[in-house]
């Protein structure tokens, strides 16, 4: 995918992406967007030394996920979603009953 691609691709999250270079190194977080795994849920970064670089390695990070992993938006609110990646777009996720 072009960079333009995954930025569209990350922007139908619907959740904000905070980018942040310091002139050596950037990276990319959402806020609200966590990857589960079973009852646990994680933060999830991209790091590189361009921007561009740092939103490949997030979509790299996010787009792949083992399938005992998945995207949580709004884990900690009435709104709270499971997604995954299916190759074109971002399809809901049933998560398991331990998890939710």
């Amino acid at each position: 995918m072009t960079p333009e691609q995954i930025v569209t691709a990350l922007d139908a999250l619907g959740e904000d992406l905070v980018v942040h270079c310091n002139g050596e190194r950037a990276w990319v977080a959402f806020r609200g967007v966590e990857i589960a795994n079973g009852t646990a849920l994680e933060g999830v970064m991209g790091r590189g030394q361009t921007i561009n670089a740092a939103i490949q390695d997030l979509w790299d990070k996010i787009r792949s996920l083992p399938a005992d992993r998945w995207l949580v938006l709004g884990a900690h609110s009435d709104n709270r979603r499971a997604v995954r990646w299916n190759g074109f777009m971002w399809a809901p996720y049933i998560e398991p009953r331990s998890a939710a």
